[in-house]
C-alpha cells in the first residue's frame, strides 16, 4: 500500500506527538527512570564505605551486576518502548481519526445542500457581474454558513481536535473553492469585526501549504484563474439529464 505523500517534517512531528500526550509520555520515561535508579544505585557505593549485602562485586574497578539487576534493567527497557510505542500509535490514531470529518462533511453536501447551492449562486453572480465590490451585494450573507462550517473545522484543527491531514484529505478542495471566490467577503467582515472567522484564513493557508508540497509547485501556479473558478464554481451543481 502506498504511503499518503503529505509534508513530513520528523521534528514537527515528534513535537507533535509529544504535545499529543504529554503526560502519559512523562509518566513512562518517570517510571523508567525510577526503576533504572533503584537498579544502578547499590552498585554505585563509595570505596569508603562497606558495600551492601547484596550489592554486586567490583573486580578490577569494574561493577558486575547480579542477575536480578540485570533482570530488572531488561524490564525497564521493554517497558519503555512498549508503552512508548503504544502510546505513540494511540496519537497516531487520533490524528487519523476521521469522525469529524465524516460529521462534518455530512453537515456540508447533505444537511447544507440548500444552503449551498445559495451560496454558490452569489459567488457565481458576484464574479461574473459588473459588481466589484462586496458591499453592494445584498444577499452576501448567503454566503454565511458555507464559511461557518470552515471556522468550525479551524477551530477544531487549532485545539487539537482533528488534524490538517484528515481535513486535506476531506475538505481541501472546497476550502481552496469557496476561500477563493469569498475572499474578498471574509476580509470586509473581518475588517467589521476581527473576530468573524477568525480560523478561515489559517485554515486556508495550511491547506495550501499541503497543496503546494504534494504539487512541488508555488501557490500562485495553484491559484485558480478567474474562468477556473467559474468553471469549478458552476460543476458543484451540474444541470440534471
Amino acid at each position: 500500500m502506498q504511503k499518503p505523500y503529505y509534508p513530513k517534517n520528523m521534528w514537527q512531528q515528534f513535537v507533535w506527538y509529544l504535545k499529543s500526550d504529554w503526560g502519559d509520555y512523562m509518566r513512562t520515561f518517570a517510571v523508567t527512570a525510577a526503576v533504572v535508579l533503584v537498579t544502578v544505585l547499590p552498585s554505585q557505593s563509595s570505596p569508603s564505605t562497606q558495600p551492601l549485602p547484596n550489592a554486586p562485586t567490583s573486580i578490577g574497578g569494574v561493577n558486575h551486576f547480579h542477575t536480578w539487576q540485570w533482570l530488572l534493567l531488561a524490564c525497564a527497557a521493554i517497558y519503555f518502548v512498549g508503552s512508548w510505542k503504544s502510546i505513540t500509535m494511540e496519537a497516531r490514531r487520533r490524528k487519523y481519526d476521521p469522525a469529524l470529518a465524516l460529521k462534518y462533511t455530512g453537515m456540508f453536501f447533505k444537511d447544507y445542500e440548500g444552503e449551498r447551492k445559495k451560496a454558490t449562486k452569489v459567488l457565481i453572480r458576484f464574479h461574473e457581474g459588473k459588481t466589484k465590490k462586496w458591499e453592494d451585494v445584498p444577499d452576501r450573507s448567503e454566503i454565511d454558513p458555507i464559511l461557518d462550517i470552515f471556522d468550525d473545522l479551524g477551530f477544531l484543527l487549532q485545539g487539537g481536535q482533528i488534524s490538517d491531514w484528515v481535513i486535506y484529505q476531506y475538505f481541501s478542495y472546497w476550502i481552496h473553492l469557496y476561500y477563493q471566490a469569498a475572499q474578498g467577503y471574509v476580509e470586509l467582515r473581518r475588517m467589521e469585526d476581527n473576530t468573524q472567522w477568525e480560523h478561515v484564513p489559517n485554515l486556508y493557508d495550511d491547506m495550501m501549504k499541503i497543496q503546494e508540497y504534494k504539487n512541488a509547485q508555488p501557490r500562485e501556479k495553484l491559484i485558480w484563474t478567474h474562468d477556473e473558478m467559474i468553471k469549478a464554481l458552476k460543476d458543484e451543481f451540474p444541470p440534471h439529464p
